[in-house]
């Protein structure tokens, strides 16, 4: 250990504490504590550093709250209290306050011997009455070491939440809930231990004690049964959480129209299922895999519907959101397996045209026929290709492109 310094230099070196550069006062101060100074001399002395100049008060500025131990951090604490109840109007650093509180709130969660939240209260509490401190950038970044630090804390974190309940009113802790980051005194993680005491919480304040409950309910089975084994011994609890009913039932709503939203969205995959199983099919099996593919052709890149058109069966193929561009293998495969449909199918006869008739319509050809790229490549025996152009013919159309489409294909043979 250097031996100290005489006590006239000791002297000099303390009077360099009243230095106006953060960087002279950081230096004499390390030369001064521990060992000639109190804690609160010492923490009235730091000063916070010029923020374009990362130096000796920079770092000191960093260093001062882990200094603290367990037989310095309850005058620490109290001090704090006091800088932080005077705002901007001292010298004294208000980031480095609460920062003092961080280390008080992690020390009392570490020493069974210690009581500190009472000091933790007033000094949040003394913050308050300078609500533009409290919001500013410059506390920013200690607001979020301090809600860190309750993340870690549990025993401290519930015994705080008290405190400011109890002891605070309802402005202060309206406040505080609201900047420190995430509500750390009232997190969502205590949501089942408030839950299973809630005559604590109510006993104090009934109002405030909703904000321990004010989360979406717990999914998993476990956590679930304990909310609702404690909603149903407190009647005020489940009018609290009276909001979670609407909750599940907005949720189930929500997963319905994510699955359809999922089932409506393009799947180049199963387009590719769809096209294998038409090609492989034979007989009357092959419209249920036709109809596959179609609803994979409807289908949208974001899975949002289809926009809505007045349209016929020709279009309504021929147009299909994820219909592959033509000239590409996906394309050609779309033209093979509309093609293998319509030569898989029997002829359409006079039955499938009659109004009542059991037969069924010729839809599948149709849209077939509006997916093939060249109709007059279709090899096929006249009975077919009457068939086709009956069905042609008589489909209703609604605009001129739909016109012209069938008209292209009821005139390539």
């Amino acid at each position: 250990m250097s031996p100290s310094p005489p006590p006239d230099t000791l002297t000099r070196i303390a009077g360099l504490t009243e230095d106006a550069s953060p960087e002279g006062i950081a230096a004499a101060l390390r030369h001064l504590y521990p060992g000639h100074l109190t804690v609160t001399d010492y923490l009235d002395r730091i000063r916070d550093p010029d923020p374009a100049f990362v130096g000796a008060a920079f770092f000191l500025r960093r260093e001062a709250s882990a200094q603290l131990d367990a037989s310095t951090i309850t005058e620490a604490s109290g001090w704090a209290g006091r800088a932080l109840k005077a705002g901007n109007t001292q010298d004294t650093s208000p980031g480095l306050a609460l920062a003092v509180l961080t280390r008080a709130v992690t020390l009392n969660e570490d020493t069974p011997a210690l009581n500190l939240v009472p000091l933790i209260r007033e000094g949040l509490l003394g913050l308050v009455g300078h609500e533009d401190l409290l919001h500013s950038s410059a506390l920013q970044t200690a607001l979020d070491e301090l809600a860190q630090a309750l993340d870690g804390c549990p025993h401290t974190r519930r015994l705080l939440a008290r405190h400011l309940l109890q002891h605070g009113g309802d402005d202060p802790f309206y406040l505080l809930l609201s900047a420190i980051p995430g509500g750390s005194f009232l997190p969502s993680t205590d949501l089942l231990y408030w839950m299973e005491h809630w005559d604590e919480l109510t006993a104090i304040s009934a109002d405030r004690a909703r904000q321990a409950v004010r989360f979406e309910p717990p999914e998993d089975p476990e956590s679930t049964a304990r909310a609702d084994i404690a909603r149903r011994a407190h009647p005020t609890l489940a009018a609290a959480t009276d909001f979670w009913n609407t909750y599940r039932h907005n949720q189930q709503e929500r997963a319905a129209h994510a699955e359809a939203q999922q089932q409506r969205r393009f799947d180049p995959a199963a387009l590719n299922t769809a096209l294998d199983e038409v090609r492989a099919a034979r007989g009357p099996s092959i419209l249920s895999t036709w109809n596959q593919l179609l609803r994979c052709l409807r289908r949208t890149p974001d899975g949002s519907l289809p926009a809505w058109q007045s349209t016929g069966i020709l279009t309504l193929a021929a147009q299909a959101p994820s219909r592959p561009a033509a000239g590409t293998g996906p394309a050609r495969r779309l033209d093979e397996a509309a093609v293998h449909l319509l030569t898989e199918l029997p002829p359409l006869t006079a039955p499938h045209f009659r109004s009542g008739t059991t037969a069924r319509p010729p839809t599948a050809e149709l849209t077939a026929f509006a997916l093939v790229d060249n109709p007059q490549a279709l090899h096929a025996d006249p009975a077919r290709w009457a068939g086709w152009a009956i069905a042609l013919a008589s489909n209703t159309v609604y605009s001129p492109g739909e016109r012209d489409l069938q008209l292209t294909r009821r005139f390539c043979k």
